[in-house]
């Protein structure tokens, strides 16, 4: 594991670097490109059918741990059944949800449909990336997600420098086709060292996995309100407070990266070390890093207020200006998620997806609201993270509470 994660962090660093070079500098040329309303709409779009992710997705975290455990354990077929009926599941979820969706996808417009079917597909394969993680191979996840990011980079800096005036379409087929791409290109690795073959579905295990998979929709489910619920709340304000928001949340979403960088590798091994009843060790380290990142949030908030503004300058192509207050609840709010994204950590080794799924859905929703209310009086953007950050920094001290009596006990 030690090799995973040292690895992992490594690769890691190059894919989140490839990420950030991705954000860097497509926001400012897909903004150039588009135009505000283009940018605006590419976005919506995207996030209109994130909801995908957060179903689909909650059939695969069961399938680390268990694949961790019996790695541990050395039961080769147990990985097989695990991997064959979370394939199956898979599939048959995005059949269901294709035929439920129908009627809306007649009427919709062929960018929505685009985005729909290679979004489909592209959390099909995503199956390969549970496996590797459970299996101590995430850095190898890394490297797909490396050039999947700095590949529509090098093609958006071309379509820049030629002049070349992409349609919503092109772009789309860019950023989500290119992930597709690699993600299929991972799959195909994976199914080599898997034994395909219906023997392997296990019904029983196939209704545990619904089961537990409930509360890992409702975590999900709140994660999408946070972005994709938030952003599309947002939206009714003024186009200049939208555009500063979007990129604001894609600087955020880059920088917690950098955790879920870390998250991955440490998921499966925390799955295994409470499977071994290595509970108070976990607690001594996560309590250790809380410790320490909490005395470093005053540098991270004063470097945050003085950098966010500049950042986003430039980044947006010297057309949003970050007022000081924005800036500062900006900050915050970052810093609080580090918190939030360093208890995943730990939950999702331990499985706590029933617990924290009803606190984090709580959040999502009385943010929901609350920004809805605010919209009604067309408030600035300093009061959206403020709100954000004290309904975030009021769930990370409840789930905090959550984990320790879980890992101590």
């Amino acid at each position: 594991m030690n090799k995973d994660l040292t690895y992992s962090f490594f690769y890691g660093i190059l894919a989140r670097s490839a990420t950030l070079l991705y954000q860097v500098v497509s926001v400012p040329l897909v903004i150039a490109l588009l135009g505000n309303e283009g940018f605006n709409k590419l976005n919506v779009l995207t996030a209109g059918v994130s909801w995908m992710f957060s179903l689909g997705g909650a059939l695969l975290p069961t399938v680390v741990g268990d694949i961790s455990r019996a790695t541990i354990n050395k039961e080769k077929n147990r990985i097989n059944s695990c991997i064959f009926t979370a394939m199956a599941l898979l599939v048959g979820f995005a059949l269901i949800v294709t035929l439920l969706m129908a009627p809306i996808l007649i009427k919709a417009s062929k960018e929505y449909v685009l985005v729909y079917l290679l979004s489909l597909f592209t959390f099909v394969f995503s199956i390969a990336e549970n496996y590797r993680i459970a299996v101590q191979e995430n850095y190898k996840n890394n490297i797909f997600i490396f050039f999947s990011n700095l590949i529509p980079v090098l093609i958006i800096f071309a379509m820049y420098s030629e002049k070349y005036n992409p349609s919503i379409i092109e772009m789309i087929f860019l950023n989500i086709g290119c992930v597709l791409f690699f993600k299929s290109v991972n799959f195909l690795f994976v199914i080599k060292k898997i034994r395909f073959s219906t023997e392997y579905f296990d019904r029983s295990y196939s209704l545990k996995v619904i089961k537990q998979s409930y509360y890992f929709i409702l975590l999900s489910l709140s994660f999408y309100l946070n972005t994709g619920g938030v952003l599309t709340v947002i939206n009714k304000l003024s186009g200049e407070y939208i555009s500063a928001f979007v990129v604001l949340q894609k600087l955020s979403l880059t920088l917690m990266g950098v955790v879920v960088m870390l998250r991955n590798p440490l998921w499966a091994k925390i799955a295994g070390d409470m499977h071994l009843g290595k509970g108070k060790e976990i607690a001594g380290q996560y309590s250790k890093i809380l410790r320490w990142y909490l005395y470093c949030t005053p540098i991270i908030i004063l470097v945050g207020i003085y950098l966010v503004p500049v950042t986003i300058y430039y980044w947006s192509g010297k057309t949003i200006i970050i007022e000081s207050w924005v800036s500062f609840t900006f900050a915050l709010y970052v810093t609080l998620q580090v918190i939030a994204y360093i208890n995943s950590i730990v939950y999702y080794g331990c499985e706590l997806f029933k617990e924290v799924s009803i606190v984090l859905l709580a959040e999502s929703l009385l943010n929901i609201m609350m920004l809805t209310i605010l919209t009604k009086f067309n408030g600035g953007l300093e009061y959206v993270f403020a709100l954000m950050s004290l309904t975030t920094a009021i769930s990370g001290l409840i789930i905090n509470r959550i984990i320790m009596r879980r890992i101590i006990k």
